[in-house]
C-alpha cells in the first residue's frame, strides 16, 4: 500500500516537528562539564549549554554538594548530574545515573553518606525526589520512551 500525497504531507509534517523537538532537546543539554571545583570558583556558578545560553547553578544547592563530598574529589566530580527516566507500560519507573564512577560515587555520598566502588547506579523514585530537593539545579533529568 502506498501512501498518497496527504499521507506523505502528514509524515513529513510529522518528521519535521519531531526533528524540530529533538533539536530543542539538543540544545538545552550541557556543552561542558565542569568539575565541582570549577563551578565553586565560577560567580555565579553557570554551565554552558548547547545553545549557547548558560544554566545558572544555585548557589546553596552547590554548597550542599560540595559540603556532602571530600574536597579532594571536588576536581573529579562533573557536573551536572544526568538521570534517565524510563517508564514502562506496567507503570514502573526507573531511574539511571549517567556519568562516570565519580558522578554515581558523589550521587551516593550526597544520599547516603557512604561510598562504594560503583557509586549509585539506579535511583529509587523516593532517592530521586529527594535529590532534586537538595540539588536540583545540577540535574537535568533525560526522559525515555
Amino acid at each position: 500500500m502506498q501512501a498518497g500525497p496527504t499521507g506523505r504531507r502528514a509524515r513529513d509534517a510529522l518528521v519535521k516537528r519531531y526533528q524540530a523537538d529533538l533539536g530543542r532537546i539538543r540544545a538545552s543539554q550541557a556543552a561542558e562539564k565542569p568539575t565541582l571545583r570549577e563551578l565553586l570558583e565560577r560567580s555565579p556558578p553557570t554551565i554552558l549549554l548547547q545553545d549557547g545560553t548558560r544554566h545558572e547553578v544555585d548557589q546553596a544547592q552547590l554548597q550542599t554538594l560540595a559540603k556532602a563530598i571530600p574536597r579532594y574529589l571536588w576536581g573529579e566530580v562533573r557536573l551536572p548530574f544526568q538521570v534517565t527516566l524510563t517508564r514502562y507500560d506496567d507503570g514502573t519507573r526507573v531511574y539511571l545515573v549517567v556519568g562516570d564512577k565519580w558522578q554515581r560515587r558523589a550521587i551516593q555520598l550526597l544520599l547516603h553518606g557512604t561510598l562504594t566502588p560503583s557509586g549509585a547506579e539506579k535511583l529509587e523514585p523516593e532517592e530521586y525526589r529527594r535529590l532534586l530537593r537538595l540539588i536540583g539545579s545540577l540535574v537535568f533529568t533525560i526522559l525515555n520512551p
